[in-house]
């Protein structure tokens, strides 16, 4: 691997680490090497810097978070600039690697994923193992930088780093019904771990033309034992997308069995019907996800097009702060701390990078397809705000690059396995 390609390898997972990993997401120094290292390797290899859609970004992000402190009689210009930093860190990493991005993403989500499964498996086989594997995340329960986050401490003390067995805690849970190990991957939570593997079945999906290859299959094994209700909806429609020229061709026996084991799914499986119905029951309590959507659209509706502002001292700051509350609705938080105008320029971004992607490999219906995916799974997780899943807003860096990959498709016509190798070519 040449020096290049290993610090954007190292860019690219240092963004995976801190977005959602317990160990490396309460020091924000991490970021800021992170930075240098994208910034240095830029510089090293230099590219065309003027990219007028990035600056109008910025310049809009920041003038929404400007304008929302006025309306608000407060400003906090830490948090605007921390958000203009992550958002310049992301862009920087993707133009350095270009279309290495979703390759190395991907890459290292199979490593992941394969060993998550491994120890989800020992974990369900031999459920005393808890204490051993307490044993094992005893030496990596410390911080190199001062932490800037309180509440990880619990999670930090059952994690391994390529692990987190946050998942046995699941198990023991007050609601008898959703009592279950699930699978949680290096991240802080299942559901996160879920809506990274979804990414992970696009970006693999982008960069080699198919999902039917063993890192596809093992994403999809790995998300199965997350146990997660949006994760498991995102995973239907990212598996009808993806396989779409199957189920034209054989629609008559794939449609009718794609609704019946969704509808099996949810309905039968009975850790997911009792999740459902406990999530809805559950209205008035903030930590529920039907309750937190409540209380945040009541404080979206005070300032619909800047919000209410995340900083810690702002009101909704206030209001998602503590042990009895949680922000558990990504979309609402999004919309009750950043304001529609916020939305709706990073919506418009994440779908223009989606429609020049899918443009690049012959695939011009997937945008608003996977944008839908993306709200999905921002359900039931801050996603608007998480390092990594902000970068969705510039992957049409990538599709600005020349790129050749081979795609298995199925001709109607001669029913035969083909092989086209796209045109390389600049799009425009």
């Amino acid at each position: 691997m040449k020096a290049k390609d290993f610090f954007n390898f190292i860019s690219v997972l240092l963004l995976v680490l801190t977005s959602a990993v317990p160990f490396f997401m309460a020091q924000v120094q991490y970021i800021f090497i992170g930075l240098g290292i994208a910034l240095l390797n830029l510089m090293i290899n230099y590219n065309k810097w003027f990219d007028l859609k990035f600056w109008f970004f910025i310049a809009a992000i920041f003038l929404c978070q400007m304008v929302q402190g006025y309306t608000n009689d407060q400003i906090f210009i830490s948090t605007y600039l921390g958000m203009i930093l992550r958002f310049v860190w992301i862009y920087l990493i993707i133009k350095s690697s270009k279309l290495n991005y979703l390759r190395y993403y991907v890459k290292i989500m199979y490593f992941f994923s394969v060993v998550s499964l491994f120890f989800y498996v020992s974990m369900v086989a031999l459920p005393d193992l808890k204490s051993v594997y307490h044993s094992l995340s005893a030496p990596f329960n410390f911080y190199l930088f001062p932490v800037s986050i309180d509440d990880l401490s619990d999670l930090q003390n059952f994690h391994i780093i390529i692990y987190n067995f946050h998942g046995y805690d699941y198990a023991s849970q007050s609601n008898a019904a959703l009592a279950q190990i699930r699978n949680c991957g290096p991240f802080w939570e299942p559901g996160v771990f879920s809506g990274f593997l979804i990414i992970a079945l696009a970006f693999l999906f982008f960069s080699e033309g198919t999902v039917r290859n063993k890192r596809g299959y093992i994403f999809i094994i790995a998300l199965i034992t997350t146990f997660s209700t949006t994760g498991y909806l995102a995973l239907i429609i990212s598996v009808a997308l993806y396989n779409k020229e199957y189920i034209k061709k054989y629609k008559i026996i794939l449609v009718p069995l794609l609704v019946a084991s969704s509808y099996y799914a949810f309905f039968n499986i009975a850790f997911l019907s009792n999740k459902i119905s406990d999530q809805s029951k559950q209205l008035d309590q903030d930590k529920s996800r039907f309750g937190s959507a409540l209380r945040d659209l009541a404080f979206f509706i005070q300032n619909p097009l800047w919000g209410e502002g995340r900083n810690a001292d702002s009101a909704y700051g206030r209001a998602i702060s503590g042990d009895d509350v949680e922000t558990n609705n990504g979309i609402t938080s999004a919309l009750a701390g950043l304001g529609a105008v916020y939305f709706i320029i990073f919506s418009g971004m994440v779908i223009y990078s989606f429609k020049r992607l899918g443009n690049n490999i012959n695939e011009k219906n997937v945008s608003w397809v996977l944008y839908l995916v993306f709200l999905i799974i921002s359900f039931s997780e801050v996603y608007f705000v998480i390092p990594f899943f902000m970068s969705l807003s510039f992957l049409y860096v990538i599709a600005d690059t020349k790129y050749q990959i081979g795609v298995k498709r199925i001709v109607p016509k001669k029913k035969i396995w083909e092989t086209y190798n796209l045109d390389t070519r600049q799009l425009q």
